[in-house]
Protein backbone atom coordinates (compact mmCIF):
# COMPACT_ATOMS: atom_id res chain seq x y z
CA UNK A 1 0.00 0.00 0.00
CA UNK A 2 2.86 2.39 0.79
CA UNK A 3 4.38 1.70 -2.64
CA UNK A 4 1.09 2.60 -4.32
CA UNK A 5 0.82 5.84 -2.35
CA UNK A 6 4.41 6.73 -3.24
CA UNK A 7 3.68 6.16 -6.93
CA UNK A 8 0.54 8.30 -6.71
CA UNK A 9 2.54 11.17 -5.20
CA UNK A 10 5.05 10.92 -8.03
CA UNK A 11 2.28 10.88 -10.65
CA UNK A 12 0.53 13.85 -9.04
CA UNK A 13 3.76 15.86 -9.35
CA UNK A 14 3.78 15.09 -13.08
CA UNK A 15 0.06 15.33 -13.86
CA UNK A 16 -2.36 15.89 -10.96
CA UNK A 17 -5.34 15.16 -13.23
CA UNK A 18 -4.36 11.47 -13.51
CA UNK A 19 -4.71 10.72 -9.79
CA UNK A 20 -8.57 10.59 -9.62
CA UNK A 21 -8.64 8.30 -12.66
CA UNK A 22 -6.04 5.98 -11.13
CA UNK A 23 -7.98 5.84 -7.86
CA UNK A 24 -11.16 5.01 -9.77
CA UNK A 25 -9.41 2.15 -11.59
CA UNK A 26 -8.06 0.86 -8.27
CA UNK A 27 -11.59 0.82 -6.81
CA UNK A 28 -12.88 -1.12 -9.82
CA UNK A 29 -10.05 -3.65 -9.54
CA UNK A 30 -10.60 -3.99 -5.78
CA UNK A 31 -14.35 -4.59 -6.24
CA UNK A 32 -13.72 -7.17 -8.95
CA UNK A 33 -11.18 -9.00 -6.80
CA UNK A 34 -13.59 -8.92 -3.83
CA UNK A 35 -16.40 -10.36 -5.94
CA UNK A 36 -14.21 -13.18 -7.24
CA UNK A 37 -13.10 -13.98 -3.69
CA UNK A 38 -16.74 -13.97 -2.55
CA UNK A 39 -17.96 -16.47 -5.14
CA UNK A 40 -14.95 -18.72 -4.68
CA UNK A 41 -15.67 -18.91 -0.95
CA UNK A 42 -19.42 -19.33 -1.59
CA UNK A 43 -18.74 -22.25 -3.92
CA UNK A 44 -16.62 -23.91 -1.24
CA UNK A 45 -19.26 -23.22 1.39
CA UNK A 46 -22.10 -24.67 -0.67
CA UNK A 47 -20.06 -27.80 -1.25
CA UNK A 48 -20.25 -28.49 2.49
CA UNK A 49 -23.68 -27.15 3.44
CA UNK A 50 -25.98 -29.89 4.74
CA UNK A 51 -29.64 -30.45 3.96
CA UNK A 52 -31.51 -28.73 6.77
CA UNK A 53 -33.98 -31.02 8.55
CA UNK A 54 -37.61 -29.92 8.79
CA UNK A 55 -37.89 -30.14 12.54
CA UNK A 56 -41.14 -28.25 13.11
CA UNK A 57 -44.69 -28.92 11.99
CA UNK A 58 -47.90 -26.92 11.84
CA UNK A 59 -50.80 -29.03 13.06
CA UNK A 60 -54.51 -28.50 12.58
CA UNK A 61 -57.38 -30.50 14.03
CA UNK A 62 -60.04 -31.77 11.61
CA UNK A 63 -63.00 -33.72 13.02
CA UNK A 64 -61.02 -34.50 16.15
CA UNK A 65 -57.96 -35.76 14.26
CA UNK A 66 -54.57 -34.02 14.09
CA UNK A 67 -53.43 -33.22 10.57
CA UNK A 68 -49.93 -32.05 9.58
CA UNK A 69 -50.50 -29.01 7.37
CA UNK A 70 -46.81 -28.57 6.55
CA UNK A 71 -43.31 -28.96 7.99
CA UNK A 72 -40.48 -26.45 8.07
CA UNK A 73 -36.95 -25.96 9.39
CA UNK A 74 -36.89 -23.55 12.33
CA UNK A 75 -34.54 -20.56 12.35
CA UNK A 76 -32.69 -22.05 15.32
CA UNK A 77 -31.97 -25.30 13.47
CA UNK A 78 -30.89 -23.43 10.33
CA UNK A 79 -28.50 -21.27 12.33
CA UNK A 80 -26.96 -24.20 14.21
CA UNK A 81 -26.58 -26.18 10.99
CA UNK A 82 -24.65 -23.49 9.09
CA UNK A 83 -22.92 -21.21 11.60
CA UNK A 84 -19.57 -23.04 11.82
CA UNK A 85 -19.32 -23.32 8.04
CA UNK A 86 -20.12 -19.63 7.58
CA UNK A 87 -17.33 -18.71 10.00
CA UNK A 88 -14.94 -21.15 8.33
CA UNK A 89 -15.32 -19.44 4.94
CA UNK A 90 -15.57 -15.86 6.20
CA UNK A 91 -19.29 -15.20 5.83
CA UNK A 92 -21.84 -13.47 8.02
CA UNK A 93 -25.46 -12.45 7.53
CA UNK A 94 -27.92 -9.95 8.89
CA UNK A 95 -31.49 -8.81 8.20
CA UNK A 96 -33.27 -5.50 7.72
CA UNK A 97 -37.04 -5.01 7.85
CA UNK A 98 -39.47 -2.38 6.58
CA UNK A 99 -43.17 -2.29 7.39
CA UNK A 100 -45.89 -0.63 5.35
CA UNK A 101 -49.27 -1.09 7.00
CA UNK A 102 -49.87 -4.83 7.34
CA UNK A 103 -47.13 -5.63 4.81
CA UNK A 104 -43.66 -6.61 6.09
CA UNK A 105 -40.55 -6.74 3.87
CA UNK A 106 -37.29 -8.47 4.77
CA UNK A 107 -33.84 -8.20 3.18
CA UNK A 108 -31.13 -10.72 4.07
CA UNK A 109 -27.51 -9.63 3.49
CA UNK A 110 -24.84 -12.28 3.02
CA UNK A 111 -21.44 -10.58 3.43
CA UNK A 112 -17.88 -11.86 3.02
CA UNK A 113 -14.75 -10.62 4.77
CA UNK A 114 -13.41 -9.60 1.36
CA UNK A 115 -16.05 -6.87 1.20
CA UNK A 116 -18.53 -8.22 -1.36
CA UNK A 117 -22.13 -9.05 -0.42
CA UNK A 118 -25.38 -10.23 -2.00
CA UNK A 119 -29.00 -9.92 -0.85
CA UNK A 120 -32.25 -11.84 -0.90
CA UNK A 121 -35.55 -10.00 -0.44
CA UNK A 122 -39.09 -11.14 0.34
CA UNK A 123 -42.27 -9.59 1.65
CA UNK A 124 -45.44 -10.95 3.22
CA UNK A 125 -48.66 -9.87 4.85
CA UNK A 126 -48.43 -9.96 8.64
CA UNK A 127 -50.04 -13.14 9.96
CA UNK A 128 -53.30 -12.11 11.63
CA UNK A 129 -54.85 -15.56 11.89
CA UNK A 130 -52.89 -16.82 14.89
CA UNK A 131 -54.06 -16.34 18.48
CA UNK A 132 -51.31 -13.84 19.40
CA UNK A 133 -50.98 -10.17 20.25
CA UNK A 134 -49.93 -7.66 17.57
CA UNK A 135 -46.23 -7.75 18.46
CA UNK A 136 -46.15 -11.55 18.42
CA UNK A 137 -47.85 -11.59 15.01
CA UNK A 138 -45.14 -9.30 13.61
CA UNK A 139 -42.43 -11.46 15.22
CA UNK A 140 -43.91 -14.63 13.73
CA UNK A 141 -43.93 -13.07 10.25
CA UNK A 142 -40.34 -11.86 10.73
CA UNK A 143 -39.21 -15.40 11.59
CA UNK A 144 -40.96 -16.69 8.48
CA UNK A 145 -39.25 -14.14 6.23
CA UNK A 146 -35.85 -14.68 7.88
CA UNK A 147 -35.99 -18.43 7.24
CA UNK A 148 -36.87 -18.09 3.59
CA UNK A 149 -34.54 -15.22 2.67
CA UNK A 150 -31.57 -16.88 4.40
CA UNK A 151 -32.13 -20.26 2.76
CA UNK A 152 -32.59 -18.50 -0.58
CA UNK A 153 -29.40 -16.41 -0.39
CA UNK A 154 -27.33 -19.48 0.56
CA UNK A 155 -29.06 -21.91 -1.79
CA UNK A 156 -30.02 -24.17 1.12
CA UNK A 157 -32.38 -27.12 0.83
CA UNK A 158 -34.53 -28.67 3.52
CA UNK A 159 -35.41 -32.32 3.97
CA UNK A 160 -37.53 -34.57 6.17
CA UNK A 161 -35.86 -35.33 9.49
CA UNK A 162 -35.17 -39.05 9.59
CA UNK A 163 -32.28 -38.74 12.04
CA UNK A 164 -33.03 -37.64 15.57
CA UNK A 165 -29.40 -36.55 16.07
CA UNK A 166 -29.21 -34.05 13.21
CA UNK A 167 -27.36 -31.54 15.42
CA UNK A 168 -24.61 -32.54 17.84
CA UNK A 169 -25.65 -32.11 21.44
CA UNK A 170 -29.39 -31.92 20.78
CA UNK A 171 -31.65 -34.30 22.72
CA UNK A 172 -33.18 -37.03 20.62
CA UNK A 173 -36.43 -36.10 18.99
CA UNK A 174 -39.00 -38.45 17.55
CA UNK A 175 -39.47 -37.99 13.81
CA UNK A 176 -42.82 -36.62 12.75
CA UNK A 177 -45.27 -39.18 11.41
CA UNK A 178 -47.52 -38.35 8.51
CA UNK A 179 -51.13 -38.18 9.65
CA UNK A 180 -53.46 -38.76 6.68
CA UNK A 181 -56.23 -36.25 6.27
CA UNK A 182 -59.65 -37.88 6.79
CA UNK A 183 -61.79 -38.38 3.74
CA UNK A 184 -64.53 -35.87 3.30
CA UNK A 185 -68.07 -37.23 3.72
CA UNK A 186 -70.21 -37.06 0.61
CA UNK A 187 -73.09 -34.66 0.89
CA UNK A 188 -76.52 -36.35 0.29
CA UNK A 189 -77.82 -35.60 -3.17
CA UNK A 190 -81.43 -34.74 -4.01
CA UNK A 191 -82.02 -38.15 -5.64
CA UNK A 192 -80.63 -39.94 -2.58
CA UNK A 193 -82.92 -37.98 -0.25
CA UNK A 194 -85.98 -38.80 -2.40
CA UNK A 195 -85.09 -42.53 -2.35
CA UNK A 196 -84.81 -42.49 1.45
CA UNK A 197 -88.18 -40.71 1.71
CA UNK A 198 -89.89 -43.25 -0.59
CA UNK A 199 -88.36 -46.09 1.42
CA UNK A 200 -89.77 -44.70 4.68
CA UNK A 201 -93.27 -44.34 3.15
CA UNK A 202 -93.15 -47.88 1.71
CA UNK A 203 -92.17 -49.56 4.96
CA UNK A 204 -94.14 -47.33 7.27
CA UNK A 205 -91.20 -45.43 8.63
CA UNK A 206 -93.44 -42.69 9.96
CA UNK A 207 -94.33 -42.16 13.61
CA UNK A 208 -98.13 -42.05 13.21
Amino acid sequence: MQDILKQLVEISNIDPGLVPRILELLDVERASSSEKEFYKALSQLQGELPDIPKNEAIIKVVEGKKIVKYRYASMDVIRKSIQKLLTKYGFCYHFTFTQDGDNLACCCYLSHIGGHFITSEMQSKIDTSADMNDLQKVGSTMQYLMRYTLTAVLGLTTSEDNDANFIDGNPQQKPFSVIPEPKKKDKPTKIKLEKEKNKEELFGGGND
